[in-house]
């Protein structure tokens, strides 16, 4: 292995990275995570069966009576992904340095003193669905 060839893998790495999310504030992320009813397998297996004719689907009993088994396997494919979100999701974060800002005051023998604090080193945030 080259320098050359190091160089050229890091340029295709670098490259590659996603461009950055944009940051959302802590309080609107709570205040969302509030109004957001959580996902309701029926609601969103609905809405799917619902829009089938966008893809010129039809839906509903089959011409014999029978039921659509097209509708059945939508809804336990539905149920399925909210299961596995639901038990299986992991989420993972981070906080950059300096992102985690705290003011207070502290107690000191001249008096209320005023503390900001922030996060030197970067911070892990890890999650679960559910």
């Amino acid at each position: 292995m080259t320098v050359a060839s190091i160089c050229e893998k890091l340029s295709d790495l670098i490259t590659k990275v996603r461009t950055p999310m944009v940051q959302i504030p802590a309080i609107l992320i709570a205040c969302s995570a509030i109004q957001r009813p959580g996902l309701s397998p029926m609601l969103i297996a609905s809405n799917i069966i619902r829009r089938l004719p966008e893809a010129d689907y039809y839906f509903g009993p089959l011409a014999d009576g029978s039921p659509n088994r097209t509708e059945a396997l939508i809804v336990i494919a539905v149920e399925e992904i909210v299961k596995a979100i639901k038990e299986d999701l992991w989420i993972q974060g981070a906080i950059p340095a300096g992102a985690a800002t705290m003011v207070g005051t502290a107690a000191t023998a001249g008096g209320p003193a005023p503390v900001t604090v922030t996060n030197a080193m970067p911070i892990k945030v890890v999650g679960f669905g559910g």
